[in-house]
């Protein structure tokens, strides 16, 4: 089956698209760098912040996270503290105010799958107590919250750019405070990880769905810059924002009256600009299986996520979570133009 073929969570590399972006100006944000990925942005972001003389005493994760982000924290030796999320993906306020108090904090804020968290109340808790928030977009390229954009609302803030764009590496790092980075970033043409996976269209090799790697985990360990197809692929569709923004839309909407009816629940995050998934929620297993078994049927690439942290510290409130099927919206897929065999 070719995976040409395959209506994928994140979009496909291809050259062809390579090929448009190659005469595209290049990007300069000021305070902000492109690296490799989102894991390489948060662990620059706290070695900064360490060595910048920022005396660090705890990091305050959401319980809704994925294993991956672990070892990245656990390389400088921070102690963790989990917080909950409700229904609404915001996060348990009363409880991080709690822990925070005499302690200078790190909270790692993430918008899912493209909606705002409760950023009201977490800017009054930062005027309230001296913390530093790091705003994970990895979910998130575009979108907003009181008119100010993604990646302006933390002190420091990620994305993760393979999520949406058909890059084979890229995440943009931004610091809103004074802060120096802790590493020089050295400009780079692609290594060989990148090189193989720029192929995989190519490739007609089948894949079991249920095997395939959540996109969530990044294949890069080393803390280095963007390919340079990436960014200029990257420097290109960031023109193209509204089109990109509006397919997405429009393939949530698809997904929700699909679905409707289901057995499956649906989170509600209309208010994403621009929805990184169709999150929604299986109450057993059976319906998992025959969600997946729709998903090879059909070539539509459906994952559970995310594969939760697995440390005594962690445990997921809001147990449900833990049974979450995405539904791909990836841009370059009309799913208005689809015809699938029935569940």
């Amino acid at each position: 089956m070719n995976l040409k073929n395959k209506i994928t969570l994140q979009p496909i590399f291809s050259y062809k698209t390579l090929i448009k972006s190659l005469f595209s100006r290049n990007i300069n944000n000021g305070n902000s760098f492109i690296l490799n990925s989102a894991r390489s942005s948060l662990g620059i972001s706290i070695d900064s912040l360490l060595k910048n003389s920022r005396k660090i005493k705890q990091i305050l994760l959401p319980d809704f996270i994925c294993s991956e982000i672990i070892p990245i924290i656990n390389n400088f030796d921070i102690p963790i503290t989990f917080y909950s999320i409700d229904e609404h993906l915001n996060p348990d306020i009363n409880f991080i105010e709690d822990k925070i108090r005499d302690k200078l904090s790190i909270i790692l804020v993430v918008n899912y799958f493209g909606i705002p968290s409760d950023w009201t109340s977490l800017l009054k808790l930062k005027l309230k107590h001296e913390c530093i928030i790091i705003e994970d977009n990895a979910h998130s390229l575009y979108g907003e919250h009181d008119n100010i954009n993604f990646g302006n609302l933390g002190d420091i803030s990620f994305n993760s750019l393979r999520k949406v764009l058909p890059v084979l590496s890229g995440s943009f790092l931004q610091f809103n405070i004074n802060i120096n980075l802790s590493k020089k970033i050295q400009k780079r043409f692609l290594n060989f990880s990148e090189f193989k996976y720029s192929l995989r269209s190519f490739s007609r090799k089948k894949r079991n769905p249920e095997k395939i790697s959540d996109c969530s985990q990044s294949i890069y360990d080393n803390i280095e810059s963007i390919d340079y197809f990436s960014y200029k692929i990257y420097s290109a569709q960031k023109e193209d924002r509204e089109n990109i923004c509006r397919m997405r839309k429009s393939n949530y909407n698809f997904w929700l009256k699909y679905l409707s009816g289901s057995e499956l629940e649906m989170l509600d995050i209309k208010s994403s600009m621009c929805p990184y998934a169709f999150p929604c929620i299986f109450n057993d297993q059976r319906v998992y299986d025959k969600w997946v078994k729709w998903g090879i049927a059909n070539n539509v690439n459906i994952i559970k996520w995310p594969l939760l942290p697995k440390i005594k510290s962690h445990r997921l409130e809001n147990t449900k979570l833990s049974n979450m099927l995405l539904f791909p919206v990836n841009h370059m897929n009309a799913l208005n133009n689809m015809k699938f065999v029935n569940e």
